[in-house]
């Protein structure tokens, strides 16, 4: 177990990491397209066939996922109404970077190892940061 977690967070945290590459790609396009997102997903989703998904949640609401033909029953869940998934999302947001959480079951009713990586984006409108 111990191993599959350290492969998993290399993945997510490493030089080539998905939390990295988001984190960079949303600072240049805070507001970025469906195809923008989608391209990147498909590359590192590519790159890493050890990583099954990647869910886009602004604000908390689950806006894209990938594959989305798979994950497309996400798709505008509310983050706030599951307390039991907030406790990790609030660590996340407090530390300011990832954390790893192990949920006994994904909101697809399969098990999990999933990496909770707030990235902070201006808000044009108010000046104040945004998750």
């Amino acid at each position: 177990m111990a191993q599959i977690g350290a492969r998993f967070a290399e993945t997510v945290y490493g030089q080539d990491g998905i939390g990295l590459a988001l984190a960079d790609f949303l600072r240049v396009r805070p507001d970025p397209d469906t195809r923008d997102l989608d391209e990147m997903a498909t590359r590192f989703l590519t790159r890493h066939p050890d990583v099954r998904s990647i869910v886009f949640a602004p604000d908390l609401v689950v806006s894209q996922v990938y594959p989305e033909n798979i994950y497309r029953n996400l798709v505008s869940i509310d983050y706030t109404a599951f307390p039991e998934r907030m406790t990790a999302i609030d660590r996340a947001i407090a530390e300011r970077g990832p954390i790893f959480d192990h949920q006994p079951l994904n909101l697809n009713s399969e098990p999990a190892y999933i990496i909770r990586y707030p990235v902070f984006v201006p808000d044009d409108a108010t000046g104040a940061e945004r998750v």
